[in-house]
Parts: C-alpha cells; sequence; structure tokens
C-alpha cells in the first residue's frame, strides 16, 4: 500500500525538486502529484496504486457525505431556531413552518441556498421581535411602527420563497415581488390615549393658599383663594361630565351599529353560501360541458389515436402537441419559436396534455368572455393540470433575450408574457408553456415550450 494511504504523506527531498521548481504554497495535492512524478517506473509503490486510488475515492465520497449531513444538520438547526424563539411573531404575522421541519432535504434544488433563506430569516426575526411590542412612548413607537412596516414584507416574501423552494414551485428568475410596505393581514394601531383636557391646567389648593409664614396668612384671602379653586373645579368636573354623556351616548350608537352590521354579516353569510352553492354546481356543469367538448374534438383528432381520459397513451410531448393541435386547431395555435425544445424530456407527459386542454377550454371560454384578469387563472390551471400559472416574465430578461419570449405568425410578434409550468432545475421535473391571447382572432397563441426561457441566472 502506498505510504500516503497510511497517512505518512511524504515530502520529497529538496535533492529530487529542480532549482527553479517552486510548488504553490499550503497545497497539497500539487506537492504530494509532484512527489509522485519523481517515482522511478519501476517503483514498488506503483503495485499498489489501484489500491490506493480506490480508497481515495472513498475517502472522497465519504468527505463529501459529512459536508451534505453538515448542511442538513444546519438547515434543521435553523428551523428549529425560528421554531423555539419566534412562534409569537410567526403567529402574529399569520406564518405557519410546520411542515418545513418535514421537508425531505434530498428533493431541494439548492439545499445551501434554502439553508441561507431560513437563516436570512431567523435573523429578520430577531430584528422584527425587538419592535414587535408597542413602545411606552408615542415617538418610540412612532420609530417601531415605521420600523415594523420595512421588516413585515421582507419577512413575508422571504417565507414565500422558502415555502416555495420546499415545494418545487420556486421560479429563481421571477422578478415579481410584492410592493414595498405592504403588509398583508393587519395594520399597526395607536395605543389608548389619555384625556388631559382639563386636569393638568388648574394649580392645587396648596400652591395657591402656600404663603411664607404663618403670620403673614390672611384668612380673608386664604377663602377666597379656596372659593376661586373649588369654583375652577367644579367648572372641571361639570366639563368632564358632559364629555362622559357624550362618549357614553357615542358608545351606545357604536354598539347598535355594531349590531347592525353583525347582521348585515350573517345575511351576507347566508347569501355568500348561497352563492358558492351556485357556483360549484356552474362548475360542474361546466366541467360536464368541457369533457363532452374535448371527447368530441378528440374522436375528431385525426390520424393520431386519441388519449384516454388520463392521457396516459401519449408518448411523448411532441406527439402531444401534434395532438393538441388537431384536436383544437380553431383555438390553439402552436407557433415554436427557434429556442423551443423539439421534444422535452419532461416526464409528466399528462399533465402537459391536460395544460393543452385547460387552455383550449377553460382558458379560451374565458378570455372570449371578456374575462381579462388573471387572478383566478393559477388556481383554476393547478386545479386542471398542476402547472402554475403566470401572467407577467421578466423584463429584464425580455429585453436582454426577445429570442425566447417572442414568436412570429404571419409577420405578427407576439410577446409571449403568459406561461404556466412547473419544477426547476432537473429537466425531466420541469416544464414551461409560454402563449399569448390574440382577442381579435380569438385563438391562443402557444410560442414556446421546454424548460425555463434564458435569463441572467441560466
Amino acid at each position: 500500500m502506498l505510504c500516503c494511504v497510511s497517512g505518512n504523506i511524504p515530502v520529497p527531498p529538496p535533492d529530487d525538486l529542480d532549482d527553479e521548481a517552486v510548488l504553490p504554497e499550503g497545497s497539497l495535492f500539487p506537492h504530494w502529484i509532484e512527489y509522485l512524478k519523481q517515482l522511478p517506473p519501476d517503483a514498488p509503490e506503483w503495485q499498489e496504486a489501484e489500491n490506493f486510488i480506490g480508497e481515495f475515492r472513498e475517502i472522497r465520497q465519504a468527505k463529501e457525505r459529512e459536508a451534505e449531513q453538515a448542511l442538513t444538520a444546519a438547515f434543521a438547526e435553523a428551523i428549529g431556531y425560528i421554531r423555539d424563539n419566534f412562534l409569537d411573531e410567526l403567529r402574529y404575522l399569520e406564518v405557519d413552518i410546520d411542515a418545513w421541519s418535514a421537508t425531505d432535504t434530498s428533493n431541494l434544488a439548492d439545499l445551501s441556498k434554502t439553508q441561507q433563506a431560513v437563516e436570512e430569516l431567523g435573523a429578520l426575526l430577531l430584528e422584527y421581535c425587538q419592535i414587535r411590542i408597542q413602545a411606552p412612548t408615542r415617538s418610540e413607537e412612532d420609530a417601531r411602527r415605521a420600523k415594523r412596516s420595512e421588516l413585515e414584507p421582507q419577512i413575508l416574501s422571504l417565507v414565500e420563497q422558502i415555502d416555495g423552494q420546499m415545494s418545487g414551485d420556486w421560479d429563481p428568475d421571477d422578478d415579481t415581488a410584492p410592493p414595498e410596505g405592504e403588509t398583508p393581514g393587519h395594520a399597526d394601531t395607536d395605543g389608548p390615549g389619555e384625556d388631559r383636557d382639563a386636569a393638568t391646567a388648574r394649580p392645587s389648593v396648596a400652591s395657591e393658599v402656600r404663603t411664607d409664614s404663618a403670620d403673614s396668612v390672611d384668612p380673608a384671602s386664604v377663602a377666597g383663594k379656596r372659593d376661586t379653586v373649588q369654583a375652577a373645579l367644579q367648572a372641571d368636573y361639570a366639563a368632564l361630565k358632559d364629555k362622559h354623556e357624550k362618549v357614553e351616548a357615542e358608545r351606545q350608537e357604536f354598539e347598535q351599529q355594531v349590531k347592525a352590521l353583525q347582521l348585515d354579516t350573517q345575511s351576507l353569510k347566508e347569501r355568500e353560501d348561497g352563492l358558492r352553492r351556485k357556483l360549484y354546481e356552474s362548475k360542474q356543469n361546466y366541467r360536464s360541458l368541457q369533457s363532452a367538448y374535448v371527447a368530441m374534438r378528440r374522436a375528431e383528432s385525426g390520424p393520431i389515436q386519441s388519449p384516454d381520459a388520463n392521457g396516459e397513451e401519449i408518448p411523448d410531448i411532441k406527439t402531444a402537441v401534434e395532438l393538441a393541435g388537431q384536436s383544437f386547431e380553431d383555438r390553439l395555435l402552436f407557433a415554436l419559436n427557434s429556442k423551443s425544445e423539439k421534444n422535452p424530456s419532461f416526464e409528466d407527459i399528462t399533465s402537459v396534455w391536460k395544460a393543452f386542454e385547460w387552455l383550449a377550454t377553460e382558458y379560451y371560454d374565458s378570455r372570449c368572455n371578456g374575462f381579462d384578469g388573471v387572478d383566478g387563472f393559477d388556481e383554476a390551471s393547478r386545479e386542471a393540470c398542476g402547472l402554475w400559472y403566470k401572467p407577467k416574465q421578466s423584463d429584464t430578461a425580455k429585453g436582454k433575450y426577445p429570442d425566447h419570449y417572442t414568436t412570429k405568425v404571419n409577420g405578427t410578434t407576439y410577446w409571449l408574457d403568459e406561461h404556466i409550468g412547473r419544477g426547476s432545475g432537473d429537466p425531466r421535473k420541469m416544464i414551461r408553456i409560454a402563449f399569448a391571447w390574440d382577442k381579435d382572432r380569438r385563438v391562443v397563441v402557444v410560442g414556446y415550450i421546454g424548460r425555463h426561457q434564458r435569463t441572467d441566472a441560466t
């Protein structure tokens, strides 16, 4: 066995090196390799080279496992630190991190980045917990309120990013972010004030009648001052009583308004329940019509065999594109740009086919009926095919790499802002489908299919 395996790594004698040879200072391996180069070809150490290489590889793999275990432990420790120290702050911000502890770190695209994000969240929460409680003075509370308004959006945005990384839905190039200073869920309020209008301006009886000595006291003067003070106190009492009566009247009026609002709320709740039932029934009817439409278009799909209900008969995405183009030719226009992949390696063909069905039915019908809002499309897309929906692409990326974000049809250029997709990292688990709605032609133009379109990061 080579002496290096035993732990006795030799240092080459000075005589074995050229006079002008300079080894990198503090570098073990170059020094070691230089020594091995000087061994004669018939040296007995070469007979043990294969064993040495095998053991060296095992040592390297063991060190990689140690590094991964250390990173996993640091990740768990960072989550534990937040859970043990900031539960009140998380509860106040309506944030739940219980699922983080159960995350399988082997499925994370980049454990190191996620661990760094969790540590950053811990630092923000430490800063936030020190200013969350109301300050003892108004000026201090104004400063705290401004700092809370700055920290809360940062914390909520970071929590959303970590959730996305752990669920696999995180898009590192999505530059949309919530508006600065906007914190959903609650607002700061001032503490209760104190009524000091009348009480602070009146001198005490003692201060009014104080004299330098008992001999100089004038009884008539003292009596007059006492009457003056009593009259002032009575006036203050009358003013406070009048103010109290007004406040009590306002309180009673407020209680009546609260009761009226409670009745209105109950009425609205009942109406909401009724509308939800009608919405559910409408969705069921729409789903039935949608299934019938898809079945009809499948029957007319041409030479390609139509898929079953789950799309499991489609062998690859290229075939799914051809079939969708034939089945929904009056609703979907496939004009894939030069940056699209001819046949992406994404494994979940069923979800891709269901995405085409969703674009040709629910999305298409919504656009034709004048629905141009995007708030409901993400939920509908996830429910229909398991892919998220986003209405915008990065303006920076579009400006630098327009070929990835545009397509042309008969001389018309379409910007592919809207896109649906899933995953990041592994091409087998990542897909992006970018498209545009042409309201004049009443058609969905699908211009890109493949992995994440190019950005500075990719």
